[in-house]
């Protein structure tokens, strides 16, 4: 599953190999909520770890971690097989708690919090933690489909790695010991803050968060909300707040209609980013909506928060010999 066109295709082979060499020891926890046991999302959990398993890897540990009020005998059995788990904690648990279910069982250096939506391989996954080193706590992937606008994939060329503002909990890859000190996934939010909170916490110990190209990952997201979903967006809404206030500070939700610009403007990790976003949220909301504004902005995110050294690297590499003038 990847792009055909060239900007935003699959990585090169070698690189591919350097990082199976050096496969790191993960344990992926896939987020599952289907209290009705319906058909479709059985199979799309199943799904998600088959594509987990598309690529053999024996560094990783699969863990569907279902957060209904009672668990599902046949997404159990289907699910079975050498390194996959189904786990369920005997009662319905909240957004943030089912993520939780799975961290705490884990025993690996490295975890990945997983939508029951996404289809990634255990490639990507190690793509992901590789990109863990020095002060970068958490690595994600550009997404065919996001809540989040910057983290839209797009067949133009992006840079290899970027900084943005906010992320989504669809598919993250962290230390464990990163996201432990961060208090894990916040538990109080059923589900629209809890990317934000971890995005603040993690930055105030003082870790980067990445967005790195890694081959195009899916995300059935409008599919499943409209089946399942147990989320309550004004209660997150009115408790999101208490749970990080630098955030949150001079944002306020129930007057302002842009003020997810102000929140991306308050985390960003660049300060061009930071700009763009102050600038962005101090357009009148018709004009963001309207013509598209905001989304031009996540569309230009990416090339102002990276590294200019990315820039200057590819401005000098060596023409391959066929691409030479006579």
């Amino acid at each position: 599953m990847e792009f055909k066109a060239k900007p935003q295709s699959s990585l090169a082979e070698s690189d591919g190999q350097a990082v199976a060499n050096t496969a790191a020891d993960m344990t992926a926890a896939i987020c599952h909520y289907n209290p009705t046991r319906h058909p479709y999302l059985q199979r799309l959990a199943s799904l998600c770890v088959a594509a987990l398993q598309k690529v053999p890897d024996d560094h990783l540990t699969i863990l569907v971690c279902d957060g209904s009020p009672e668990p599902d005998p046949t997404l159990a059995e289907m699910v079975t097989g050498d390194r996959v788990c189904y786990l369920h904690a005997g009662r319905q648990l909240s957004f943030g708690a089912t993520y939780n279910l799975g961290v705490a069982a884990a025993q690996t250096d490295y975890v990945a919090l997983i939508a029951n939506d996404i289809l990634i391989s255990s490639l990507q996954l190690q793509r992901l933690a590789h990109e863990l080193k020095g002060d970068v706590g958490c690595a994600m992937p550009y997404l065919i489909r996001s809540d989040y606008a910057t983290q839209v994939a797009r067949r133009a060329r992006v840079p290899r790695r970027c900084y943005p503002a906010s992320m989504t909990l669809n598919v993250n890859v962290f230390r464990r010991d990163v996201l432990q000190a961060a208090g894990q996934v916040p538990e109080e939010l059923s589900g629209s803050f809890n990317d934000m909170v971890v995005f603040h916490r993690l930055q105030a110990q003082g870790y980067r968060i990445a967005l790195v190209n890694v081959g195009e990952v899916d995300h059935l997201r409008a599919i499943t909300r409209r089946i399942a979903s147990n989320m309550a967006y004004e209660q997150d809404l009115a408790a999101a707040p208490a749970l990080a206030l630098d955030l949150f500070h001079g944002v306020q939700p129930g007057r302002q209609k842009n003020f997810w610009a102000r929140l991306y403007a308050n985390a960003a990790q660049y300060p061009l980013s930071r700009l763009l976003w102050r600038l962005v949220s101090a357009i009148p909301w018709q004009l963001n909506q309207q013509r598209g504004l905001g989304y031009a902005a996540a569309w230009l995110e990416p090339y102002l928060a990276c590294d200019l050294s990315l820039y200057g690297r590819a401005l000098t590499r060596r023409r391959p010999a066929w691409r030479e003038k006579p």
